[in-house]
């Protein structure tokens, strides 16, 4: 049996270490949320991960974006202090988001909102794509509630779309506008839920990222920051 110089066993028990370590310097964490980050392991975990899949989009003609976006990001994340569930949703849903970043844009495509909890899924189908707009089927669901908004919505920019209910079809008062940012949608909502077709506490509003399945992590307790 070949024994190990023993000068090695400290390099060896540091190996899992190193490999789960921060995708920042923790020597400098000032931060709340850097100094939270730094001392949970899962947390440190998902911040190497984030900063693998982000420097997989950071190519051109889209990386000063990305760096942009990724600065907007990191105020928000920063919002959360050291509140762990916070941080934990925080870093799984812009994980979907990065993974999502390497193809390319096209409006028509089938589009999940990113939810880490499990409870607010909705999904998006773009179809019928024109120079004037597009058809669209959205539905989305709070708990035993449901909505789902079938209609057309107007370009009005090649990063941007409107649509307006009407009366014919009980939607009136109902605004939805679809804004790319990159590779994901940004939807927001104007009206409340009746008036877009929906249940009680049921919304479209949010983050989307185009996908042939829901590209949402199972949620568990630990990720939603339970001990």
């Amino acid at each position: 049996m070949i024994k190990k110089p023993l000068f090695l066993l400290p390099m060896l028990l540091m190996l899992p270490m190193l490999a789960a370590a921060a995708g920042f310097d923790c020597s400098k964490a000032k931060s709340p949320a850097e100094q939270r980050i730094c001392a949970d392991p899962l947390l440190t975990k998902m911040d190497r991960d984030l900063s693998d899949a982000y420097q997989q989009v950071l190519k051109p003609p889209a990386a000063d974006a990305w760096k942009a976006d990724q600065r907007a990001w990191l105020a928000d994340r920063n919002r959360c202090g050291n509140d762990d569930g916070c941080l934990r949703r925080q870093y799984a849903e812009r994980l979907t988001v990065l993974r999502a970043g390497n193809q390319p844009f096209q409006w028509d495509a089938h589009w999940w909102r990113v939810d880490s909890s499990g409870l607010s899924s909705s999904e998006l189908i773009v179809r019928e794509v024109t120079k004037r707009g597009f058809e669209f089927e959205i539905s989305a669901w709070a708990g035993a509630n449901s909505g789902e908004l079938l209609g057309k919505a107007s370009l009005d920019a090649a990063d941007a779309a409107r649509y307006r209910g009407d009366e014919a079809s009980d939607t009136q008062g109902c605004v939805l506008t679809f804004k790319r940012v990159l590779n994901h949608l940004e939807v927001d909502q104007k009206g409340d839920a009746p008036m877009c077709g929906a249940g009680l506490d049921v919304y479209y509003d949010g983050t989307y990222v185009a996908a042939d399945r829901d590209p949402n992590a199972k949620p568990d307790l630990i990720s939603r920051g339970v001990p």
